[in-house]
């Protein structure tokens, strides 16, 4: 077995406002249940107190049960990027997936280099190791896959694969970390290895990006979103994957948002046309995710700009599409001053050709976020991961 190392298992930072919230949450608390501990050692000290004191004792209580709660709760909350009911669900809702890789891979035959030479009996201990530095994801799928594998082929409980997570999603890995421990039949360990890997190396790739993305943005409180550029069948976990490595999830398809592009706007007629026929389908629809979907606008020109800020009714978001750093800060200042005229909050969100370059300089136009798709999801390079047979 190899030993973890203390500072590796660290989740993905997600920006430094929250590291900076959890900091003042830890000391409020310790310092009152420190107060608490002094009025306790007088009380029991002089057993002739006055009503007055003992009742101050009862609101000690009771802010120290609310302390209790803020501080457990809050943790929780951070938490949630491993195994929420969110993460469950990307991986439940994966089986087919899993199921298909396995039908291409394995055929109707099998792994039959395994077959004919490694006795079916036989047992061996295996580990799964990165091979270079990255933000592990896609563990919990590839425990997964191996279920799925041992269902379909029918293999009895007492043959089964005893897999052990090492290291969980979020976690930064250095190389040659071992990430999980496989125990089990040969044959079975073989014929799901290259499945495993693939899920682990593409995700590991998508979370390992974003979160050198994130990274670059964290001292100017912008948000990275992702986009609809996925591979087909891999949008919820390629999703999953960024908000591991701390971006955030724009729409996930054409169902939960209205997002009016160049395309509806020229066959509408105008923006105003779009805007407003987006904003009378939201208010007559009977459907809950219709009438809480936002509305977000694309603008190519400052000219476009203008044409909505001339809009009676607004949409929630602005999308500046492929503007330079001086009309972005223009486009940016124009929208702000129209939002406190028209008191709504409306936000604004760069996007096109963004990279890690200049993903800085886009941030300080002063939008509140930047959307970025091939560089995040499509172009993530995979992580190498191996499979070593160790016993």
């Amino acid at each position: 077995m190899v030993k973890k190392k203390p500072k590796s298992g660290k989740k993905a930072v997600k920006s430094k406002k929250v590291s900076k919230a959890k900091k003042k949450v830890v000391k409020k608390p310790i310092k009152k249940v420190i107060k608490k501990k002094i009025i306790k050692k007088k009380t029991t000290k002089s057993k002739k107190t006055s009503n007055k004191k003992t009742s101050k004792k009862k609101p000690i209580k009771k802010t120290e049960k609310k302390t209790i709660k803020k501080k457990t709760s809050k943790p929780k909350k951070k938490t949630k990027l491993k195994l929420t009911p969110k993460v469950d669900d990307s991986i439940k809702n994966s089986v087919h997936l899993i199921e298909l890789a396995f039908s291409e891979d394995l055929g109707k035959e099998g792994d039959i280099t395994s077959i004919a030479t490694i006795p079916k009996s036989k047992k061996v201990k295996a580990q799964i190791r990165v091979k270079e530095h990255c933000v592990l994801c896609g563990i919990d799928l590839a425990q997964k896959s191996i279920e799925v594998y041992e269902k379909k082929a029918k293999i009895k409980p007492k043959d089964r694969v005893k897999f052990e997570i090492l290291m969980r999603d979020g976690s930064f890995l250095q190389k040659n970390e071992v990430v999980a421990t496989i125990e089990g039949p040969a044959q079975t360990i073989l014929a799901c290895e290259r499945i495993i890997l693939n899920f682990i190396a593409r995700l590991s790739g998508i979370s390992s990006i974003t979160n050198r993305f994130v990274t670059k943005l964290m001292m100017h409180g912008v948000q990275l979103l992702d986009t609809r550029k996925t591979l087909g069948g891999y949008r919820e976990l390629e999703k999953y994957a960024v908000r591991v490595g701390g971006g955030t999830n724009h729409r996930t398809g054409l169902y939960d948002m209205f997002l009016i592009k160049d395309n509806h706007v020229h066959i509408a007629g105008s923006i105003k046309k779009a805007v407003d026929a987006a904003i009378k389908v939201k208010k007559t629809a009977k459907e809950k995710n219709i009438k809480n979907a936002e509305i977000e606008l694309e603008v190519e020109s400052l000219k476009q700009v203008d044409e909505l800020l001339r809009l009676k009714n607004l949409p929630d978001i602005v999308m500046l599409d492929n503007l330079s750093y001086e009309e972005m800060e223009i486009a940016v200042d124009k929208i702000r001053k129209k939002s406190k005229l028209a008191k709504k909050d409306m936000k604004i969100e760069a996007s096109g050709g963004i990279r890690l370059e200049n993903i800085i300089e886009v941030a300080k136009c002063g939008v509140d976020m930047i959307s970025v798709g091939s560089a995040l999801t499509l172009g993530a390079k995979p992580i190498d991961f191996t499979v070593d047979i160790i016993d």
